[in-house]
């Protein structure tokens, strides 16, 4: 248990790796079974981890917002220079 009665006074047990009392907790245990679809990690560069549906969703709708046909996300700013602005460029294209 999280909390405990010492001395007639409600104290919470720090000593314990549950000293929120999550590891009761009914949402908790939702979103770590949730979790589990895409882990914990960044879920990037995709050449490592794959592509996952929340990254097509993500370029549907920033596509849309931008009014462009098609829309690439990176994981980071090399990755970007060193692969999509090279490959993807051409008349009419614009690149953020």
């Amino acid at each position: 248990q999280p909390q405990h009665v010492v001395n007639g006074k409600k104290c919470v047990n720090f000593a314990s790796f549950n000293f929120l009392g999550l590891l009761d907790n009914a949402r908790v245990k939702v979103a770590a079974l949730a979790s589990l679809k895409y882990g914990v990690g960044t879920s990037g560069p995709r050449g490592f981890y794959g592509t996952f549906d929340v990254h097509l969703d993500l370029e549907d709708r920033l596509a849309k917002f931008m009014k462009t046909e098609e829309a690439i996300i990176c994981s980071h700013g090399f990755a970007t220079i060193a692969s999509a602005i090279p490959l993807t460029p051409r008349e009419a294209t614009l690149c953020l």
